[in-house]
This record gives structure tokens, C-alpha cells and sequence, in this order.
């Protein structure tokens, strides 16, 4: 059986609402999985962490001045520390000091334990 113009165009349209819904399902589901993986490896790198611990934060972060900064662990709180910068006071930081997610450090040395 042959489908008309008119059909075959109802068709079309009906294949990519559907296939559009699934592109933004499955958007929907990629951002949540790297949210979790985000927060799952801000877990794991807060148990690796100390105050004394060099670190070097990441290279996404912004504002792109605080990327590839080096500092050190001054505070640890529930689930955000606090970083000394090694270069002092940086735009906005006056204080020198950054508070952050763990997940967004690379952990360069660790102090040794006392």
C-alpha cells in the first residue's frame, strides 16, 4: 500500500516529535549521571583530603584567573573546603582564600600524618 504526500508528511512529523522527546530524555539523564559522578567524586576525593594538603585547582573552573592556581587545604567543612591560594588575594578572593567542591581539585601532596 502506497502512502500519499499528505501521509508520508504526517508520518515525518510524527517520527521526529517522538524522536526529538527521546534526544531531550535522554539529555535529561546524561546531565543527572554526571551530576551524580560529579558528587560521587567529590566524596572519594574528600576522604583523600586533609588540612595541609597541596592541591592544584582544576582546569575548568571560573573565573578561568582561579585555573591551574596551586594552594593548600585550610578547612574542611561537610562537603566544601577551603583553599589557601599560594599566590595570595586573586580578583574577587581577597581573602586569598577559595571555598569549593573537592571534585574540582587534583591532589598534589598530602601533609603526612602526625
Amino acid at each position: 500500500m502506497a502512502l500519499t504526500p499528505a501521509q508520508m508528511e504526517d508520518l515525518l512529523e510524527e517520527l521526529k516529535g517522538a524522536t526529538t522527546d527521546q534526544l531531550l530524555l535522554l539529555n535529561k539523564h546524561t546531565a543527572d549521571l554526571f551530576k551524580l559522578a560529579q558528587r560521587t567524586e567529590g566524596r572519594l576525593k574528600m576522604t583523600q583530603l586533609e588540612v595541609g594538603t597541596k592541591v592544584m585547582l582544576s582546569g575548568t573552573l571560573r573565573p578561568q584567573y582561579l585555573r591551574r592556581q596551586l594552594g593548600e587545604v585550610v578547612e574542611i567543612r561537610d562537603t566544601r573546603v577551603t583553599v589557601k591560594l599560594d599566590k595570595g588575594p586573586m580578583g574577587k578572593f581577597r581573602s586569598g582564600k577559595v571555598i569549593m567542591n573537592p571534585a574540582s581539585l587534583v591532589i598534589l601532596q598530602n601533609q603526612p600524618s602526625r
